[in-house]
């Protein structure tokens, strides 16, 4: 035993004649009773050692005394035996109910002829099951509610939830929410504290749905990623006019190439195209193969790469920003068709120049002008409709007040931001 002259003890021991609590490996004399709380189902630990008539330390077997109307225990855990040394007494802790108080009894098992047995008592806080826990009436220990057990696995002892799914779950005080599944690119994978419930949203998000960025983080183009674009204002304008080049290149390529719907094999593209857009949670292996990956993206509009556009983003002005571009492209194919098809007319007398132009383009554009507007239209459709729908798709997240009960309530929340009551802003 380390500073046993520290300690007042001797190495001269004998039979145990009581238990007595250690304390930084020294025996205590000025207590025989400790306090601990636990959750049930986790292990309590503490130092003890037996104790011979002249104090030193000495090896006996422990007899263990629960209160029977607190704790359940097993014959087996009715005893033990320690060494020569302070030891660790740990116990699982199983208890019939919680939010009480109960004592572990702990007395030398073999009692020496006219001696006093004193016992040491552990006196144990039984704290109630945290939030996603609840009490099992057949291992009496804190499990997962019955309201979360077909999403995750729970571990009292670390007090973490480790979802089998995509599901989002937030464990409160009051009521366990569950939402399933999470929006796509929202949630991670990994456990999270009962305390942390946050820690299930990835890329910087945070609350209801993880459907908000963090403080000082901002909602980026291309993606469901949360950036921090602050000191980043040149990105606007480079976006902006990049965009802007990129449409008029778009609608070039088309009519020059004439990659159109006039061409048979494009309509089975774009419908492919169209279909994996649609269901990119399904083709989520697809991120691994990245030059498939931004084909799929591109072709529907979609940028792709995580940038930052403007600081501050948040979803509202995402859904509207889609709108832009789609809308964009159509407008220019319209501008082309009405200045072939009104412009010599509208400028023959006043600017010469003008009905010169129109005269150029109409012979550029021919019959192309229909075909390339049905593929800009092709092109665009499924993320305008994407968008549509967004704007007015609701999150029905269950509320259970009971964590054991199979009534919930429902909470309407915007698919797209969680923390945003449907359809009140």
């Amino acid at each position: 035993l380390t500073n046993a002259s520290q300690c007042r003890i001797t190495e001269v021991s004998s039979d145990a004649i009581r238990i007595a609590l250690c304390e930084n490996e020294c025996i205590t004399t000025t207590t025989n009773s400790k306090v601990v709380s636990s959750h049930p189902g986790t292990q309590i630990s503490v130092k003890i050692a037996a104790v011979g008539q002249l104090d030193g330390v000495t090896q006996a077997s422990v007899r263990v005394q629960y209160d029977d109307n607190v704790f359940e225990f097993d014959e087996e855990d009715q005893s033990d035996f320690i060494t020569y040394d302070c030891v660790n007494f740990t116990r699982d802790v199983r208890v019939r109910r919680t939010n009480t108080i109960g004592n572990i009894t702990l007395t030398v098992g073999s009692e020496l002829p006219g001696k006093t047995n004193i016992p040491v008592t552990i006196v144990v806080t039984i704290l109630p099951c945290p939030a996603g826990f609840a009490l099992s009436g057949v291992t009496k220990t804190c499990v997962c509610a019955d309201t979360i057990k077909k999403h995750a696995q729970c571990n009292i002892t670390s007090l973490k939830i480790y979802r089998k799914d995509t599901s989002w779950i937030l464990p409160t005080k009051d009521s366990i929410m569950v939402f399933d599944p999470c929006p796509f690119d929202y949630c991670n994978n990994e456990a999270f504290s009962v305390n942390s419930p946050d820690d299930q949203c990835a890329h910087n998000r945070w609350g209801t749905l993880c459907g908000d960025c963090v403080e000082g983080y901002s909602l980026s183009l291309g993606s469901n990623r949360c950036l921090n674009c602050t000191n980043q204002d040149w990105r606007l304008p480079v976006i902006l006019l990049g965009s802007a080049l990129a449409g008029i290149g778009l609608v070039a390529l088309l009519i020059a190439l004439n990659l159109t719907v006039s061409v048979g094999t494009i309509n089975g593209l774009l419908f492919v195209v169209n279909v994996v857009k649609i269901y990119e949670f399904v083709f989520s292996d697809m991120n691994e193969r990245k030059v498939l990956k931004f084909f799929f993206l591109w072709v529907n509009l979609d940028l792709g790469i995580p940038t930052c556009f403007l600081n501050g983003l948040n979803a509202c002005q995402k859904v509207a920003l889609q709108f832009v571009f789609p809308l964009y492209l159509l407008s220019l194919v319209v501008l082309i068709a009405v200045i072939c098809r009104c412009g010599r007319r509208a400028w023959k007398r006043r600017w010469p120049w003008a009905a010169t132009l129109s005269n150029k383009a109409t012979l550029l554009m021919g019959s192309k002008i229909v075909p390339v507007l049905a593929t800009l239209f092709l092109l665009s459709y499924t993320k305008l409709i994407q968008t549509i729908i967004l704007i007015y798709q609701r999150a029905d997240i269950k509320v259970y007040q009971d964590p054991n009960a199979s009534n919930f309530q429902i909470k309407s929340a915007w698919y797209v931001n969680g923390n945003v009551e449907y359809l009140m802003h």
